[in-house]
């Protein structure tokens, strides 16, 4: 149980990690191209919620992660 929920966590962790940079590259690139004195923020409210609730979920599985991995070493499973 603990190989699989790792699997799980690092592909999720990397497909966001992946998909975070390209998000963030494509706003600082669009961003330049427009005005170079603009700041470099989300578009929308959207975006910015989206980012938000990406980084906790990433936080939650991560935490579910480590939850596990300690109560194996513990040996309550």
């Amino acid at each position: 149980m603990n190989d699989l929920l790792f699997q799980v966590y690092y592909i999720i962790s990397l497909n966001n990690f992946q998909f975070s940079n390209r998000f963030f590259l494509h706003n600082i690139l669009y961003a330049e191209s427009q005005n170079p004195h603009r700041s470099l923020f989300p578009k929308s409210i959207f975006s910015a919620l989206f980012l938000l609730c990406e980084h906790i979920f990433h936080h939650f599985l991560r935490g579910l992660f480590l939850l596990s991995r300690n109560i194996n070493s513990v040996g309550f499973c």
